[in-house]
Protein backbone atom coordinates (compact mmCIF):
# COMPACT_ATOMS: atom_id res chain seq x y z
CA UNK A 1 0.00 0.00 0.00
CA UNK A 2 1.38 3.31 -0.78
CA UNK A 3 1.99 6.06 1.58
CA UNK A 4 -0.20 8.50 1.25
CA UNK A 5 -3.29 6.03 1.00
CA UNK A 6 -2.20 4.26 3.83
CA UNK A 7 -1.97 8.07 5.55
CA UNK A 8 -5.80 8.30 4.37
CA UNK A 9 -6.98 5.36 5.54
CA UNK A 10 -5.62 6.45 9.36
CA UNK A 11 -7.04 9.84 8.85
CA UNK A 12 -10.55 8.18 8.07
CA UNK A 13 -10.15 5.94 11.26
CA UNK A 14 -8.84 8.59 13.46
CA UNK A 15 -11.79 10.86 12.55
CA UNK A 16 -14.14 7.23 12.74
CA UNK A 17 -13.34 6.98 15.96
CA UNK A 18 -13.30 10.15 16.95
CA UNK A 19 -16.95 10.30 16.09
CA UNK A 20 -17.43 6.85 18.18
CA UNK A 21 -16.27 8.05 20.92
CA UNK A 22 -18.20 11.06 21.30
CA UNK A 23 -21.44 9.01 20.99
CA UNK A 24 -19.98 6.06 23.08
CA UNK A 25 -19.44 9.00 26.10
CA UNK A 26 -22.56 10.66 25.51
CA UNK A 27 -25.00 7.17 25.50
CA UNK A 28 -22.34 6.77 29.55
CA UNK A 29 -23.42 10.28 30.49
CA UNK A 30 -27.30 9.58 29.68
CA UNK A 31 -27.48 6.94 31.72
CA UNK A 32 -24.87 8.27 34.52
CA UNK A 33 -26.10 11.57 37.24
CA UNK A 34 -28.31 13.42 36.12
CA UNK A 35 -27.53 15.34 33.00
CA UNK A 36 -26.75 18.70 32.55
CA UNK A 37 -29.79 21.10 31.61
CA UNK A 38 -29.70 21.94 28.11
CA UNK A 39 -30.72 25.85 27.39
CA UNK A 40 -33.79 25.95 25.03
CA UNK A 41 -32.74 28.37 22.25
CA UNK A 42 -29.47 29.80 21.03
CA UNK A 43 -28.44 33.42 21.30
CA UNK A 44 -27.56 34.27 17.84
CA UNK A 45 -25.78 37.17 16.87
CA UNK A 46 -27.31 38.13 12.68
CA UNK A 47 -24.33 37.14 10.15
CA UNK A 48 -23.05 39.91 8.26
CA UNK A 49 -20.19 39.95 5.42
CA UNK A 50 -17.46 41.02 7.86
CA UNK A 51 -17.55 37.83 9.80
CA UNK A 52 -17.73 35.56 6.85
CA UNK A 53 -14.83 33.45 5.80
CA UNK A 54 -11.26 33.26 6.99
CA UNK A 55 -9.22 36.07 8.27
CA UNK A 56 -5.82 34.54 8.07
CA UNK A 57 -4.22 31.35 6.87
CA UNK A 58 -5.02 28.63 9.38
CA UNK A 59 -1.61 27.62 10.69
CA UNK A 60 -0.94 23.51 11.39
CA UNK A 61 -1.12 22.75 15.23
CA UNK A 62 2.38 22.59 16.72
CA UNK A 63 3.33 19.49 18.68
CA UNK A 64 2.30 20.44 22.34
CA UNK A 65 -1.34 21.30 20.29
CA UNK A 66 -1.52 17.98 18.90
CA UNK A 67 -1.56 16.37 22.13
CA UNK A 68 -3.87 18.41 23.86
CA UNK A 69 -6.02 17.48 20.99
CA UNK A 70 -5.20 13.72 21.63
CA UNK A 71 -5.74 13.74 25.56
CA UNK A 72 -9.33 15.80 24.15
CA UNK A 73 -10.36 12.68 22.55
CA UNK A 74 -9.30 10.59 25.55
CA UNK A 75 -11.63 12.37 27.54
CA UNK A 76 -14.24 12.39 25.30
CA UNK A 77 -14.06 8.62 25.49
CA UNK A 78 -14.12 8.40 29.33
CA UNK A 79 -17.21 10.66 28.80
CA UNK A 80 -15.52 13.58 30.92
CA UNK A 81 -16.85 16.53 28.98
CA UNK A 82 -15.70 18.98 31.15
CA UNK A 83 -12.28 17.95 30.35
CA UNK A 84 -12.79 17.82 27.12
CA UNK A 85 -14.28 20.85 26.33
CA UNK A 86 -11.80 23.39 28.15
CA UNK A 87 -8.57 21.70 26.17
CA UNK A 88 -10.78 22.05 22.61
CA UNK A 89 -11.71 25.70 23.85
CA UNK A 90 -7.85 26.53 24.63
CA UNK A 91 -7.64 25.15 21.02
CA UNK A 92 -10.03 26.80 19.50
CA UNK A 93 -9.16 30.06 21.17
CA UNK A 94 -5.28 30.26 19.92
CA UNK A 95 -6.17 28.82 16.52
CA UNK A 96 -9.75 30.63 15.50
CA UNK A 97 -9.30 30.00 12.06
CA UNK A 98 -8.59 26.01 12.36
CA UNK A 99 -12.29 24.70 11.34
CA UNK A 100 -11.91 21.53 12.49
CA UNK A 101 -11.06 22.45 16.10
CA UNK A 102 -14.33 24.17 16.39
CA UNK A 103 -16.52 21.29 14.79
CA UNK A 104 -15.02 19.02 17.06
CA UNK A 105 -15.21 21.94 20.33
CA UNK A 106 -19.17 21.96 19.61
CA UNK A 107 -19.57 18.27 19.16
CA UNK A 108 -18.43 18.12 22.65
CA UNK A 109 -20.54 20.39 24.13
CA UNK A 110 -23.39 18.81 22.50
CA UNK A 111 -22.31 15.29 23.67
CA UNK A 112 -22.51 16.97 27.15
CA UNK A 113 -25.86 18.28 26.86
CA UNK A 114 -25.28 21.74 26.30
CA UNK A 115 -27.12 22.86 23.29
CA UNK A 116 -26.49 26.28 23.91
CA UNK A 117 -22.65 26.21 23.76
CA UNK A 118 -22.98 24.04 20.63
CA UNK A 119 -25.50 25.75 19.01
CA UNK A 120 -23.45 28.63 19.16
CA UNK A 121 -20.07 26.95 18.03
CA UNK A 122 -21.25 25.72 14.99
CA UNK A 123 -22.91 29.58 14.21
CA UNK A 124 -19.96 30.69 14.48
CA UNK A 125 -18.06 27.65 12.27
CA UNK A 126 -20.75 28.13 9.20
CA UNK A 127 -19.56 31.71 9.16
CA UNK A 128 -16.23 30.65 9.15
CA UNK A 129 -16.23 28.04 6.54
CA UNK A 130 -19.84 27.75 5.62
CA UNK A 131 -18.96 25.32 2.45
CA UNK A 132 -16.74 22.80 4.63
CA UNK A 133 -18.78 22.01 7.57
CA UNK A 134 -22.25 22.92 6.42
CA UNK A 135 -23.30 19.30 5.35
CA UNK A 136 -21.07 17.59 7.97
CA UNK A 137 -23.19 19.57 10.69
CA UNK A 138 -26.20 18.26 9.22
CA UNK A 139 -25.62 14.63 8.81
CA UNK A 140 -23.15 14.03 11.91
CA UNK A 141 -24.94 12.04 14.43
CA UNK A 142 -23.21 13.97 16.94
CA UNK A 143 -25.83 16.67 16.31
CA UNK A 144 -28.80 14.87 15.95
CA UNK A 145 -30.32 16.03 19.50
CA UNK A 146 -29.33 19.87 18.73
CA UNK A 147 -31.26 19.75 14.90
CA UNK A 148 -34.34 18.30 16.74
CA UNK A 149 -34.15 21.02 19.37
CA UNK A 150 -35.84 24.66 19.54
CA UNK A 151 -32.05 25.91 19.18
CA UNK A 152 -32.01 23.85 16.39
CA UNK A 153 -34.58 25.39 14.60
CA UNK A 154 -33.25 28.70 15.31
CA UNK A 155 -29.93 27.62 13.96
CA UNK A 156 -31.17 26.22 10.70
CA UNK A 157 -32.68 29.58 9.85
CA UNK A 158 -29.11 31.26 10.90
CA UNK A 159 -27.60 29.05 8.48
CA UNK A 160 -29.93 30.12 5.39
CA UNK A 161 -28.91 33.63 6.80
CA UNK A 162 -25.49 32.64 6.23
CA UNK A 163 -26.05 30.68 2.81
CA UNK A 164 -27.31 33.64 1.95
CA UNK A 165 -24.48 35.93 2.39
CA UNK A 166 -22.11 33.32 0.98
CA UNK A 167 -23.68 33.04 -2.03
CA UNK A 168 -23.87 36.59 -2.55
CA UNK A 169 -20.00 37.34 -2.38
CA UNK A 170 -19.53 34.78 -5.33
CA UNK A 171 -19.95 37.33 -7.93
CA UNK A 172 -18.32 40.25 -6.07
CA UNK A 173 -15.14 38.72 -4.87
CA UNK A 174 -12.03 37.40 -6.37
CA UNK A 175 -11.52 34.03 -7.63
CA UNK A 176 -8.39 32.65 -5.87
CA UNK A 177 -6.74 30.45 -3.57
CA UNK A 178 -5.57 30.70 0.19
CA UNK A 179 -2.51 28.61 -0.16
CA UNK A 180 0.44 27.57 1.99
CA UNK A 181 3.25 24.82 0.72
CA UNK A 182 6.90 24.08 0.71
CA UNK A 183 8.95 22.74 -1.83
CA UNK A 184 11.32 19.58 -1.38
CA UNK A 185 13.42 17.82 -3.86
CA UNK A 186 13.77 19.43 -7.61
CA UNK A 187 11.40 22.18 -6.50
CA UNK A 188 8.13 20.09 -6.42
CA UNK A 189 5.82 22.06 -5.00
CA UNK A 190 4.25 19.82 -1.25
CA UNK A 191 1.53 21.94 -0.38
CA UNK A 192 0.33 21.90 3.35
CA UNK A 193 -3.78 23.24 3.26
CA UNK A 194 -5.42 24.96 -0.22
CA UNK A 195 -8.37 25.71 -0.85
CA UNK A 196 -10.47 26.98 -3.71
CA UNK A 197 -12.53 30.42 -3.26
CA UNK A 198 -13.00 34.09 -3.25
CA UNK A 199 -11.26 36.60 -1.58
CA UNK A 200 -13.43 39.75 -0.32
CA UNK A 201 -11.29 43.49 -0.56
CA UNK A 202 -13.66 45.28 1.08
CA UNK A 203 -13.64 42.90 4.34
CA UNK A 204 -10.03 41.23 3.84
CA UNK A 205 -11.48 38.00 4.20
CA UNK A 206 -11.44 34.41 2.22
CA UNK A 207 -14.77 32.62 1.65
CA UNK A 208 -13.56 29.01 0.44
CA UNK A 209 -16.12 27.76 -1.94
CA UNK A 210 -15.21 23.57 -1.95
CA UNK A 211 -14.80 21.56 1.39
CA UNK A 212 -11.19 21.18 0.97
CA UNK A 213 -9.53 18.13 -0.53
CA UNK A 214 -6.50 16.86 1.41
CA UNK A 215 -3.37 17.11 -0.48
CA UNK A 216 -4.63 19.43 -3.43
CA UNK A 217 -1.95 21.07 -5.36
CA UNK A 218 -4.59 23.71 -7.30
CA UNK A 219 -8.09 25.37 -8.00
CA UNK A 220 -9.14 26.94 -10.76
CA UNK A 221 -12.26 28.97 -9.54
CA UNK A 222 -14.76 30.10 -11.82
CA UNK A 223 -17.61 32.31 -10.31
CA UNK A 224 -18.96 33.28 -14.11
CA UNK A 225 -19.66 29.29 -15.13
CA UNK A 226 -19.92 28.58 -11.06
CA UNK A 227 -17.41 25.72 -11.17
CA UNK A 228 -14.24 25.31 -8.62
CA UNK A 229 -11.93 22.79 -9.82
CA UNK A 230 -9.41 21.29 -7.35
CA UNK A 231 -6.74 19.00 -8.55
CA UNK A 232 -4.73 16.51 -6.47
CA UNK A 233 -1.20 15.14 -8.20
CA UNK A 234 1.10 12.27 -7.27
CA UNK A 235 4.60 12.99 -7.94
CA UNK A 236 7.33 11.26 -8.72
CA UNK A 237 10.83 12.68 -8.37
CA UNK A 238 12.67 10.46 -10.85
CA UNK A 239 15.91 10.05 -11.99
CA UNK A 240 15.76 10.62 -15.97
CA UNK A 241 14.55 12.83 -18.85
CA UNK A 242 11.49 14.71 -18.42
CA UNK A 243 11.13 14.19 -14.49
CA UNK A 244 9.93 14.78 -12.37
CA UNK A 245 6.51 13.36 -13.84
CA UNK A 246 3.04 13.28 -12.64
CA UNK A 247 2.01 9.57 -11.69
CA UNK A 248 -1.72 10.03 -11.11
CA UNK A 249 -4.25 13.57 -11.33
CA UNK A 250 -7.67 13.60 -9.55
CA UNK A 251 -9.92 16.61 -10.73
CA UNK A 252 -12.82 16.89 -7.79
CA UNK A 253 -15.16 19.70 -9.80
CA UNK A 254 -18.04 21.08 -7.74
CA UNK A 255 -21.21 23.58 -7.86
CA UNK A 256 -21.68 26.76 -6.48
CA UNK A 257 -25.17 26.79 -7.32
CA UNK A 258 -25.52 24.07 -4.41
CA UNK A 259 -22.69 23.89 -1.73
CA UNK A 260 -24.07 20.05 -0.84
CA UNK A 261 -24.12 18.89 -4.15
CA UNK A 262 -20.97 15.53 -4.21
CA UNK A 263 -18.59 16.92 -6.74
CA UNK A 264 -17.94 15.27 -9.90
CA UNK A 265 -14.56 13.55 -10.59
CA UNK A 266 -12.54 12.28 -12.97
CA UNK A 267 -9.13 10.15 -12.62
CA UNK A 268 -6.07 9.78 -14.84
CA UNK A 269 -5.61 6.73 -13.69
CA UNK A 270 -8.31 5.79 -15.60
CA UNK A 271 -6.70 6.60 -18.90
CA UNK A 272 -3.87 4.27 -17.80
CA UNK A 273 -0.75 7.21 -18.31
CA UNK A 274 1.71 9.46 -16.31
CA UNK A 275 2.08 13.12 -17.46
CA UNK A 276 4.35 16.31 -17.08
CA UNK A 277 1.74 18.51 -17.02
CA UNK A 278 -1.94 18.95 -17.51
CA UNK A 279 -4.51 21.90 -18.11
CA UNK A 280 -8.25 22.64 -17.05
CA UNK A 281 -10.80 24.37 -18.29
CA UNK A 282 -13.71 25.61 -16.96
CA UNK A 283 -16.54 27.99 -18.66
CA UNK A 284 -19.96 27.68 -19.11
CA UNK A 285 -19.93 24.52 -21.25
CA UNK A 286 -18.36 23.05 -17.89
CA UNK A 287 -14.79 21.51 -17.27
CA UNK A 288 -12.50 19.92 -19.30
CA UNK A 289 -8.57 18.46 -18.96
CA UNK A 290 -5.99 18.00 -21.37
CA UNK A 291 -2.47 16.26 -20.40
CA UNK A 292 0.97 16.98 -21.39
CA UNK A 293 3.07 13.80 -21.96
CA UNK A 294 5.55 13.91 -25.21
CA UNK A 295 5.76 10.35 -24.87
CA UNK A 296 2.38 9.31 -25.57
CA UNK A 297 0.36 11.64 -28.03
CA UNK A 298 0.95 13.76 -31.29
CA UNK A 299 2.26 17.57 -30.20
CA UNK A 300 2.98 16.58 -26.71
CA UNK A 301 -0.77 16.85 -25.64
CA UNK A 302 -3.58 14.71 -25.11
CA UNK A 303 -7.06 15.76 -26.23
CA UNK A 304 -9.37 17.66 -24.20
CA UNK A 305 -11.60 15.37 -22.17
CA UNK A 306 -14.91 17.21 -20.60
CA UNK A 307 -15.35 16.28 -16.84
CA UNK A 308 -19.42 15.14 -16.34
CA UNK A 309 -22.26 15.67 -18.32
CA UNK A 310 -21.43 18.33 -20.38
CA UNK A 311 -19.64 17.15 -23.44
CA UNK A 312 -19.58 20.80 -24.71
CA UNK A 313 -16.73 21.56 -22.24
CA UNK A 314 -14.30 20.11 -24.50
CA UNK A 315 -14.65 22.85 -26.98
CA UNK A 316 -15.40 25.78 -24.87
CA UNK A 317 -11.86 27.46 -25.43
CA UNK A 318 -12.99 30.50 -27.25
CA UNK A 319 -15.99 31.30 -25.07
CA UNK A 320 -16.48 34.48 -23.03
CA UNK A 321 -15.68 33.91 -19.28
CA UNK A 322 -13.47 30.56 -19.94
CA UNK A 323 -10.32 30.26 -18.10
CA UNK A 324 -7.51 28.09 -18.30
CA UNK A 325 -4.88 26.67 -15.70
CA UNK A 326 -1.78 24.32 -16.42
CA UNK A 327 -0.73 22.71 -13.35
CA UNK A 328 2.85 20.90 -12.94
CA UNK A 329 4.66 19.59 -9.96
CA UNK A 330 6.25 23.23 -9.39
CA UNK A 331 2.66 25.09 -9.66
CA UNK A 332 0.13 26.46 -11.94
CA UNK A 333 -0.19 28.92 -15.08
CA UNK A 334 -3.33 30.79 -15.52
CA UNK A 335 -4.40 31.75 -19.36
CA UNK A 336 -7.38 34.41 -19.77
CA UNK A 337 -7.54 35.57 -23.42
CA UNK A 338 -11.08 36.46 -24.36
CA UNK A 339 -12.25 35.73 -27.72
CA UNK A 340 -12.45 38.94 -29.19
CA UNK A 341 -8.28 39.36 -28.17
CA UNK A 342 -5.28 37.99 -29.95
CA UNK A 343 -1.51 38.05 -29.00
CA UNK A 344 0.64 37.72 -31.86
CA UNK A 345 4.20 38.75 -32.76
CA UNK A 346 4.37 41.23 -30.23
CA UNK A 347 0.76 42.81 -30.99
CA UNK A 348 -2.03 42.79 -29.73
CA UNK A 349 -5.63 42.77 -32.29
CA UNK A 350 -8.80 43.30 -30.69
CA UNK A 351 -12.46 42.95 -33.09
CA UNK A 352 -13.03 46.60 -34.53
CA UNK A 353 -9.50 48.28 -33.58
CA UNK A 354 -6.34 48.36 -35.18
CA UNK A 355 -3.21 46.71 -33.50
CA UNK A 356 -1.24 47.72 -30.59
CA UNK A 357 2.06 47.14 -30.62
CA UNK A 358 2.69 45.58 -27.08
CA UNK A 359 6.69 45.15 -27.04
CA UNK A 360 9.36 42.80 -27.09
CA UNK A 361 8.63 41.34 -23.46
CA UNK A 362 4.85 39.84 -24.59
CA UNK A 363 5.97 37.41 -26.61
CA UNK A 364 3.72 35.41 -28.68
CA UNK A 365 4.78 31.94 -26.77
CA UNK A 366 3.84 33.11 -23.64
CA UNK A 367 0.84 32.39 -21.58
CA UNK A 368 -1.11 35.56 -20.96
CA UNK A 369 -3.73 37.23 -19.16
CA UNK A 370 -5.93 39.72 -20.97
CA UNK A 371 -8.25 41.85 -18.89
CA UNK A 372 -10.78 43.82 -20.52
CA UNK A 373 -12.87 46.31 -18.80
CA UNK A 374 -15.49 47.56 -21.35
CA UNK A 375 -16.94 50.88 -19.62
CA UNK A 376 -13.59 52.27 -19.32
CA UNK A 377 -12.07 51.12 -22.65
CA UNK A 378 -9.01 49.87 -20.76
CA UNK A 379 -7.43 46.32 -21.00
CA UNK A 380 -4.22 45.13 -19.01
CA UNK A 381 -1.62 42.30 -20.55
CA UNK A 382 -0.33 40.26 -18.02
CA UNK A 383 2.28 37.93 -20.26
CA UNK A 384 4.23 35.07 -18.45
CA UNK A 385 7.28 32.95 -20.23
CA UNK A 386 7.73 29.75 -18.33
CA UNK A 387 9.75 27.26 -21.03
CA UNK A 388 13.09 25.43 -21.66
CA UNK A 389 15.66 26.96 -23.99
CA UNK A 390 17.88 23.92 -24.83
CA UNK A 391 20.85 25.02 -27.65
CA UNK A 392 24.05 25.81 -28.01
CA UNK A 393 23.67 28.95 -27.01
CA UNK A 394 21.52 28.51 -23.82
CA UNK A 395 20.66 25.39 -21.54
CA UNK A 396 17.99 26.17 -19.17
CA UNK A 397 14.87 27.88 -17.71
CA UNK A 398 13.51 31.15 -19.15
CA UNK A 399 11.61 33.08 -16.57
CA UNK A 400 9.85 35.87 -17.11
CA UNK A 401 6.69 38.14 -16.79
CA UNK A 402 5.84 41.45 -18.30
CA UNK A 403 2.53 43.95 -17.85
CA UNK A 404 0.92 46.36 -20.08
CA UNK A 405 -1.98 48.33 -20.42
CA UNK A 406 -4.02 49.49 -23.07
CA UNK A 407 -6.18 52.56 -23.66
CA UNK A 408 -8.81 51.01 -26.52
CA UNK A 409 -9.66 54.24 -27.63
CA UNK A 410 -6.12 55.39 -28.58
CA UNK A 411 -4.77 51.97 -29.23
CA UNK A 412 -1.61 52.97 -27.20
CA UNK A 413 -0.12 50.52 -24.60
CA UNK A 414 1.98 51.36 -21.79
CA UNK A 415 4.54 49.14 -20.49
CA UNK A 416 4.11 49.24 -16.35
CA UNK A 417 6.91 46.71 -15.42
CA UNK A 418 8.56 43.77 -16.42
CA UNK A 419 10.95 41.25 -14.35
CA UNK A 420 12.30 37.69 -13.55
CA UNK A 421 9.13 35.37 -12.47
CA UNK A 422 6.00 33.86 -13.11
CA UNK A 423 2.34 35.35 -12.22
CA UNK A 424 -1.02 36.15 -12.98
CA UNK A 425 -3.24 39.21 -13.60
CA UNK A 426 -7.88 38.96 -12.29
CA UNK A 427 -10.41 40.92 -12.12
CA UNK A 428 -12.80 40.41 -9.24
CA UNK A 429 -16.71 41.77 -9.33
CA UNK A 430 -16.23 44.75 -8.86
CA UNK A 431 -13.49 45.48 -11.75
CA UNK A 432 -10.73 45.96 -9.22
CA UNK A 433 -7.39 44.55 -10.74
CA UNK A 434 -5.16 42.02 -8.82
CA UNK A 435 -1.61 41.16 -10.03
CA UNK A 436 0.41 38.51 -8.29
CA UNK A 437 4.45 38.38 -9.30
CA UNK A 438 5.62 35.36 -7.66
CA UNK A 439 4.56 34.91 -3.93
CA UNK A 440 3.11 38.85 -4.02
CA UNK A 441 -0.42 39.82 -4.97
CA UNK A 442 -1.05 43.88 -5.37
CA UNK A 443 -4.77 45.49 -5.97
CA UNK A 444 -5.70 48.73 -7.95
CA UNK A 445 -8.97 49.67 -8.02
CA UNK A 446 -9.71 49.98 -11.67
CA UNK A 447 -6.93 49.18 -15.10
CA UNK A 448 -6.22 52.65 -15.27
CA UNK A 449 -4.71 52.92 -12.13
CA UNK A 450 -2.18 50.55 -12.91
CA UNK A 451 0.96 51.87 -13.02
CA UNK A 452 0.36 55.16 -11.46
CA UNK A 453 -0.12 53.94 -7.84
CA UNK A 454 2.04 51.21 -6.38
CA UNK A 455 -0.80 48.84 -5.80
CA UNK A 456 -1.99 47.24 -2.41
CA UNK A 457 -0.68 44.07 -0.85
CA UNK A 458 -3.69 41.76 -0.07
CA UNK A 459 -4.59 39.29 2.56
CA UNK A 460 -1.48 37.02 3.24
CA UNK A 461 -2.10 33.46 1.64
CA UNK A 462 -4.46 34.60 -0.84
CA UNK A 463 -2.54 33.86 -4.41
CA UNK A 464 -4.32 33.79 -7.87
CA UNK A 465 -1.52 31.03 -8.69
CA UNK A 466 0.67 28.68 -7.07
CA UNK A 467 3.94 30.23 -7.99
CA UNK A 468 6.00 28.16 -10.31
CA UNK A 469 9.82 28.50 -9.98
CA UNK A 470 12.40 27.42 -12.57
CA UNK A 471 13.07 23.97 -13.58
CA UNK A 472 17.22 23.44 -13.22
CA UNK A 473 15.52 20.04 -15.07
CA UNK A 474 14.27 21.43 -17.47
CA UNK A 475 16.50 20.36 -20.25
CA UNK A 476 16.88 16.63 -19.05
CA UNK A 477 19.44 14.89 -16.43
Amino acid sequence: MNTRASFLIRVGLATALWALAIVAGAARAASAAEPKVAAAACDLTSPTLARLGFAALPHPLAQEYRLKLKASDSALRRAKFADAVAMLDELAAKNPDDGELRFRLAAAHAASGDLHAACGEIARLLELDFVGFVKRYETDPAFSSLRSSEAGNELREHLRAVEALWQQSIPVGLPAMLSAGTRGQMTIWRPSRLRGGVYVHETKRFLPMEPGVDGASAALVNPEAKIVGVVKLAVSACQSDFCPRISSAQIMTYSLDDFRRPPVRWSSEEKGSTMTMLDLRSGSRGAAVRLHDCCCWKGCMSPWTSIGPKPGAADAAHEQGTLEMSIDFRGSLLEIVPPAVRIAKGRLTMEGSAETPLGPEHETAAVHDVLVDQQAGALLVFSAIDRCECSAKKEGPVFRYAISTVDAKSGKATAIEHGEGTGAALLDGKRAVYVQTGNSVRRWPSISSVGREPGEPIMPGVVLVVPRSPSGNCCGL
